[in-house]
């Protein structure tokens, strides 16, 4: 919408961008688009996605730290692509790059080179025994993190994501959310004895050809029975990974717009790729033979393809690939060993030899996620100090290579390969990216903001509430202000005009994690000449109405100068209706 100076003077003594009510609901709607009608000298306006990757070389497990560009090869889609920006960091500060005669690069566009550290616990596939030597692991290297220049947060995952802690620097407040963590009760006991139990049932049922009172075959109506059981237990564990991974998808899409590198702590003790191998398998040994046909049985693989979890992982791993996440797994896999060796009961039927088989496909989906990252995963706690060595020296040491994206920001997932040509090195970084447009960008910026420090506000936007009114069906009706000097956008002059293009992206989080998509409201700017000096002093301002439930809201505004390219974030937090507990 085109909104004139003088216009703006009425109303409140400052410009006025007149705001819209964006729908109900949790969900904003913006305005329809109006097509501001320009005239006067030609603009084109050049968008360029650079993609920047972040490569960790390492020699004999020791960072690699003088390298130059011309050392490094990147190819997008199979294709060669010149990078165009390179430099080194090391303890969260850009190192200029190496080289006699080398011209400076240009700026990489990154609001930090801070490196955030995300401790999330997945209380379903985590025991209580584990908890306290992971966590005590972890508690003991925070200092070298900290020292490193990262920033470290803490949240714990069961049906939901709960951030625990947000990001800080105070090793006491970590300390304290862990201790905290430690002592809480998780689900991952329940996985081992159930399967447990379904193997025990296996190995005590009747054996083939086993005839009770009447003639009945007592194996076979052993064997029916716990296969059902085993194939319930196999679809139940399935579902659970589905879960588990579709609510950290959703988590990772709130850290794509946070700068920096980003490196996910995933404390769990496994995560099967083959749910209900181990009671399958050793049903299949006893049982296959006599009873298969009885019960549709054709191969153990052919079962467990019905429940494998590679698929949900693989989408996993590409969701943090598009948010530049790196997975570090970490836990305890002494739990899967003990449960093997108390497995070993039926030399007969080799329980011990498939059970200790489980303990290595349970541990594969972690290493799975951190091999498909970039990342390195420990699956026993004896590889905590190693894995969290590798990770101080990941966050503190490692390459940024930048190159304009060949695809422009089509959407689309695209591979990347990086080679070094010095030999005897290991190189990792993540393999794919998302070539995101500016708004899905402007739309991952905002989202972040609900969770973390809005950063940097190069266009001093002020977000002010008004009073909110409750509705009819419950809801409030919560007024919004976003205010910011119009001398901090670019305008270009026209014919009569001066014009320019702001574009307005908001979310909204309750109390119980339920967030609107975003919603983005163009509004063009037009200033008559004559009243281009008067508008230099003035505060532009959008009002605009949210539809939102009761309790704890966060709110988030991010206002994007489209011809500067400059964009700053801000949020807030609302408790609408009568307080519960600490407000």
């Amino acid at each position: 919408m085109s909104v004139r100076i003088d216009r703006w003077r009425k109303v409140l003594g400052t410009a006025l961008l007149t705001g819209m009510v964006l729908g109900s609901g949790l969900g904003a709607q913006p305005a329809a688009d109006e097509d501001a009608s320009r005239h006067g000298i030609f603009i084109e306006t050049l968008d360029v996605t650079l993609v920047n990757v972040e490569v960790v070389v390492t020699e004999n497990g020791r960072p690699v730290t003088d390298l130059t560009r011309d050392d490094f090869e990147v190819f997008d889609d199979g294709e060669p692509v010149a990078i165009t920006n390179f430099h080194r960091v090391e303890n969260g500060r850009r190192v200029a790059p190496a080289g006699d005669g080398e011209p400076a690069p240009q700026p990489v566009p990154l609001a930090n080179e801070h490196s955030a550290v995300i401790v999330l616990v997945d209380n379903a596939f985590l025991s209580p025994t584990s908890r306290r030597a992971v966590f005590d692991a972890l508690a003991q290297r925070l200092d070298g993190l900290i020292e490193r220049g990262a920033q470290v947060m803490v949240a714990s995952k069961d049906q939901a994501i709960k951030i625990e802690q947000r990001f800080t620097r105070d090793r006491r407040e970590v300390d304290a959310v862990l201790d905290r963590l430690s002592r809480r009760a998780g689900s991952g006991n329940l996985d081992d004895s159930t399967e447990g139990r379904i193997v025990r049932e296996v190995e005590l049922g009747a054996s083939p050809g086993t005839v009770g009172p009447g003639g009945l075959d007592l194996g076979e109506a052993d064997a029916v029975a716990t296969y059902s059981r085993a194939q319930t237990f196999a679809a139940e564990i399935f579902q659970k990974v589905r879960r588990s991974s579709v609510v950290t998808r959703g988590f990772l899409g709130s850290l794509a717009g946070l700068p920096g590198r980003k490196v996910l702590l995933y404390v769990a003790d496994r995560l099967p790729l083959r749910p209900g191998e181990l009671p399958l398998s050793v049903w299949a040994a006893k049982y296959a033979r006599a009873y298969g046909d009885q019960v549709g049985f054709t191969t153990v693989q052919d079962v467990i393809d019905e429940f494998d979890t590679s698929q949900e992982l693989l989408e996993l791993i590409a969701d943090a690939s598009a948010s530049g996440v790196v997975f570090y797994p970490i836990g305890n896999g002494r739990n899967a060993a003990m449960r093997a060796i108390s497995a070993a009961n039926d030399s007969a039927v080799g329980t011990a030899s498939f059970a200790l088989q489980n303990v290595t496909q349970e541990n594969q989906g972690l290493r799975f996620l951190a091999r498909g990252t970039g990342g390195e995963a420990a699956v026993d706690v004896s590889s905590t100090d190693w894995l969290l060595d590798r990770l101080e020296s990941d966050v503190s040491a490692y390459y940024s290579l930048g190159y304009p994206a060949p695809h422009g920001g089509d959407g689309k997932t695209h591979r990347i390969k990086v080679r070094v040509k010095r030999p005897g090195v290991e190189v990792r970084y993540l393999e794919t990216y998302r070539a995101k447009t500016a708004d899905q960008q402007m739309s991952d910026r905002t989202v972040a903001a609900l969770f973390f420090d809005a950063g940097d506000n190069p266009l001093d936007v002020r977000l002010l509430l008004g009073d909110a009114e409750r509705q009819k069906d419950g809801t409030y009706l919560q007024p919004i202000e976003i205010r910011f000097p119009i001398a901090n956008l670019v305008l270009l002059p026209e014919a009569d005009n001066h014009s320019g293009n702001v574009s307005i992206f908001v979310v909204v989080r309750d109390d119980k994690g339920r967030m609107s998509p975003p919603t983005k409201v163009p509004v063009p700017v037009t200033i008559p000449n004559a009243n281009m000096l008067a508008a230099m002093s003035q505060i532009a301002s959008y009002r605009t109405n949210l539809r939102m439930r009761r309790g704890e809201q966060s709110i988030a505004v991010s206002v994007r100068d489209d011809l500067a390219a400059k964009s700053s974030t801000v949020g807030t937090r609302v408790r609408l209706g009568k307080a519960k507990g600490k407000g």
